[in-house]
């Protein structure tokens, strides 16, 4: 089993851009304590074995799709009416990210 150490959390969340102080990294760290504990109360579980996985969390679930339907689309130069800037066939937006 992989021990989940505060490095593990402010690599996970650099990654993510997130930007962790101690305190926020102590409390996620608390959390993934508590979620291990309750992933090892669950293995111990008298005849765990012999269950069948749930696929849905009601016993009588049944998929109903609706039938395609073909419906005609709206032109591409009526779209690009609504955009501030465009080129050709391609939206331009501004840069969020740095």
């Amino acid at each position: 089993m992989t021990k989940i150490t505060k490095e593990n959390i402010k690599n996970y969340a650099d990654k993510l851009l997130f930007d962790l102080n101690d305190k926020e990294c102590d409390l996620i760290l608390h959390d993934f304590d508590d979620v291990v504990k309750l992933c090892h109360t669950i293995l111990h579980v008298p005849g765990l074995e012999k269950t069948k996985p749930m696929t849905h969390c009601l016993d009588n679930f049944i998929v109903k799709l609706r039938e395609d339907k073909t419906l005609p689309s709206v032109e591409i130069d009526k779209l690009l009416a609504n955009c501030d800037v465009s080129t050709e066939r391609e939206v331009e937006i501004p840069k969020v990210v740095e």
